[in-house]
């Protein structure tokens, strides 16, 4: 018997033993990761709060930033600041002198005569604080925290709605043309 078993099964193609020897996960590093329904949705979220950053005139830029105290804009700093670089900011231009320090998600917190500005802070401190807590592996309290900021979100997201949709505009009612209005007899 000349060959034995290896006619049994077929010819061995080229490259076969190659491809068992590579390995899976080698570019699994490499490869960005497919968004879940949970990232889907904190991004609709911030992307809503920037629009009303940005309709009000604020950055939309992800950051820390400064204003000085007769500044009409927000300066954007640095992406990322450690806390000494923070603190070092705020020692070298105090709020007392009327300087004004803060992340993306609090600079519309200082807007407190604009609720929608407020509101959006709010949501953006919301998703950046749960995605942190979502790095760090947390679950339980992430859920019910995830729940609350989709609630705040719809409603935020149903007023910009009904805002945009209705541009009602008041105005005092067309006169008569006599000039006069009439006066009741009693």
């Amino acid at each position: 018997m000349t060959g034995g078993w290896r006619g049994l099964f077929g010819r061995r193609r080229h490259g076969t033993a190659v491809a068992l020897l590579t390995d899976p996960f080698v570019d699994a590093e490499r490869m960005t990761p497919e968004p879940d329904a949970l990232s889907l949705r904190l991004d609709r979220i911030e992307t809503l709060a920037l629009a009303v950053y940005a309709e009000y005139g604020l950055p939309t830029r992800r950051g820390h930033y400064r204003k000085g105290p007769r500044a009409a804009h927000w300066r954007w700093v640095a992406e990322r600041l450690s806390a000494e670089e923070r603190f070092a900011l705020v020692l070298a231009r105090p709020p007392e002198k009327g300087w004004r320090h803060g992340a993306l998600e609090d600079i519309g917190a200082h807007e407190t005569r604009k609720p929608r500005l407020v509101e959006a802070a709010r949501l953006l401190a919301g998703v950046a604080a749960l995605r942190r807590r979502l790095r760090e592996g947390a679950m339980a309290e992430d859920i019910a925290a995830a729940l609350t900021l989709g609630d705040d979100w719809r409603a935020l997201h149903d007023a910009q709605t009904l805002r945009a949709a209705s541009r009602l505009s008041l105005r005092p009612p067309a006169s008569t043309g006599r000039g006069r209005t009439p006066k009741s007899r009693a």
